[in-house]
């Protein structure tokens, strides 16, 4: 997983060979941007927690297609404290969360406005009555 060698991954989980800790191959996958190893090893291992620290190893690393896998499966608010207790700048995660939260009250804006303007529509059309 390490070296993202992802036939070998299937190779080895398809003959019952597993890591018994499973975070240090996960974790050599993301620090390696091995993102299709690391789905392999998340398939494999349905029910596994995917800590904040993985989040931030990939971003640290700059592997940004393993941050938008992992950036649901896991909080990127603790991945951002994470990334701070370990002396990271974690810069990278507060961009993305600055414009999710603002894309969300954007969105709320929108519905505001949509539902004043259908409300609107609606006692108009009732006084035209």
């Amino acid at each position: 997983a390490e070296e993202g060698h992802v036939d070998c991954v299937r190779l080895l989980i398809s003959l019952g060979v597993t890591d018994t800790n499973w975070q240090r191959a996960f974790l050599g996958a993301v620090s390696g941007g091995h993102t299709q190893c690391a789905k392999v090893l998340l398939q494999h291992n349905n029910g596994m927690d995917v800590e904040p620290w993985f989040l931030t190893q990939a971003a640290w690393y700059g592997h940004d297609a393993l941050v938008d896998f992992l950036w649901h499966l896991t909080s990127p608010r603790d991945a951002l404290a994470c990334a701070h207790q370990q002396g990271f700048d974690g810069g990278h995660i507060a961009k993305r969360l600055a414009l999710e939260d603002q894309r969300a009250l954007l969105q709320k804006e929108v519905q505001h406005v949509v539902s004043q303007s259908a409300n609107t529509t609606t006692g108009h059309k009732l006084r035209k009555l």
